[in-house]
């Protein structure tokens, strides 16, 4: 049972590491936007660039996202962190639970 409140401390800990991490870092400035760029609007979708040849530029949407289409990217980021930490608990704590083996058998126990 001890076992198994470590792996779940464990992955707690790896999501508020992910979660700090992403809160620290994921908020740096990104580059300059050129002074020919136009702004995007819902009333106009920007025209397609042209593409070099063998490339193509599909737009996925011609309108801004939607409250719910959001939430459900948030909620899908959310699981993403979870399973992940999760995850890297269980590995870490298989891993281990492999070198107590190896150091308790290479120890005559």
């Amino acid at each position: 049972m001890l076992g198994y409140l470590v792996v779940l401390l464990i992955a707690g800990g790896v999501g508020w590491a992910v979660y700090w991490l992403t809160l620290r870092w994921g908020s740096r400035p990104g580059p300059a936007v050129p002074p020919d760029v136009v702004e995007w609007s819902d009333a106009t979708p920007p025209a397609p660039p042209d593409a070099p040849l063998g490339g193509a530029y599909l737009s996925g949407t011609a309108t801004r996202p939607s409250w719910q289409t959001r939430l459900s990217g948030v909620l899908g980021l959310a699981i993403a962190v979870a399973v992940a930490a999760v995850g890297s608990a269980f590995a870490l704590y298989t891993v281990g639970r492999l070198i107590a083996r190896m150091l308790q058998s290479g120890a005559g126990g």
